[in-house]
């Protein structure tokens, strides 16, 4: 079965899922935009280590029995902090990598250790937790069983309007200011403008945002 996602305000995050530990086997992705489009797909059956790419501020909940009473069930929470965190030499995303969805290994591994296996911090709930991971076990693996994956910021500051409503109303401030309005061609292009600024400020490459802005406008 595919994994359901679920994301609360504007979010950016692409994932890399592999089937086997330690980041290998049969490699799918995942690509969330801030505008709420998606591209990509990942089964359930095939998620048992990945590469989280998010800006800062950005939480995921891995959880493998979705309802109003997950957190009885084995579930994992993944933060994406400064300083804990593997910073891209390409690209604007930070990242953290799990090479076992049910063990701790430290941000940046690339494989488990056959020596020293322990799990990540286990709670009782979401709010208890610390740190850049933590979750609930429940004597039940976590690989293989995510059903839904919900993406959202930290932040209590951020709002669920979308970049183009936000970037209009700039806009509409702009143009009051200057007492006049702008021909047609200049307001598509201070729109465009305006969109293109709020996606990369979300997290979007300037290439990603010029091809959403473009794809959105036309």
């Amino acid at each position: 079965m595919l994994i359901e996602w679920e994301t609360k305000g504007r979010v950016r995050c692409d994932i890399v899922a592999y089937a086997a530990k330690n980041l290998s086997g049969k490699r799918t992705t995942m690509r969330i935009f801030p505008t709420g489009s998606q591209q990509g797909k990942i089964a359930t059956e095939e998620l048992s280590s990945m590469i989280i790419r998010a800006p800062f501020g950005t939480r995921l909940l891995l959880i493998t029995n979705p309802g109003p009473d997950w957190e009885n069930y084995p579930w994992r929470c993944v933060r994406m902090l400064d300083g804990e965190a593997v910073i891209p030499k390409k690209g604007s995303l930070p990242g953290v990598r799990i090479p076992d969805l049910d063990l701790l290994t430290p941000f940046d591994a690339k494989k488990i250790s056959p020596d020293y296996q322990v799990s990540y911090e286990l709670v009782d709930s979401l709010n208890e937790g610390s740190g850049w991971t933590y979750g609930r076990g429940g004597g039940e693996d976590i690989k293989g069983r995510v059903k839904l994956i919900r993406i959202e910021r930290e932040d209590l500051a951020i709002t669920a309007s979308t970049p183009s409503q936000k970037a209009l109303v700039a806009l509409a401030q702009s143009i009051l200011e200057k007492g006049k309005a702008l021909p047609a061609d200049a307001l598509q292009q201070a729109i465009a403008a305006a969109l293109e600024k709020e996606l990369i400020s979300e997290g979007l490459s300037p290439k990603e945002a010029q091809e959403l802005t473009q794809a959105t406008l036309s």
